[in-house]
């Protein structure tokens, strides 16, 4: 199983968050991410982060995302795989916590080597989230 932190990825393009305490700005405990930190800065519709993955074999895989919606409607993902979007968005559905993590699935398509991988918001009205990470995995 291949685990990519967008942290790493992302911080350049992105604002990202750290905490050594795990509580925000206003000393509240926040539900606990997984690495250093996580991205944000995607509240408008387009804003996206683009990082590249290397498989062994041409195939289809499950693409896991963990991230919290923190708009007040529910967002939508555009994932882009060198060059091509994937035909049905990626639904991120707003949570009454807004600091709880959730998790969404589907499936795309990789080419033997480097990949490229963009996750957009394509939300146009209010919808915002939050990363934490990717997963990647071979087809069961």
């Amino acid at each position: 199983m291949k685990y990519y932190n967008l942290l790493l990825m992302a911080c350049l393009l992105l604002s990202c968050k750290e905490s050594d305490s795990g509580q925000d700005n206003d000393g509240k405990q926040e539900n606990t991410y997984s690495g250093a930190g996580y991205v944000t800065g995607l509240e408008n519709s387009g804003a996206n982060v683009l990082f590249t993955v290397e498989v062994l074999k041409t195939g289809d895989y499950p693409l896991e995302i963990r991230y919290r919606n923190t708009g007040a409607t529910d967002a939508a993902a555009l994932i882009i795989v060198n060059d091509v979007a994937i035909e049905k968005l990626l639904q991120l559905p707003v949570q009454a916590d807004k600091t709880a993590w959730q998790t969404a699935e589907t499936e795309i398509s990789l080419q033997n080597g480097i990949n490229y991988i963009i996750i957009q918001n394509s939300t146009s009205k209010g919808g915002c989230f939050e990363l934490d990470y990717i997963k990647i995995r071979k087809k069961s």
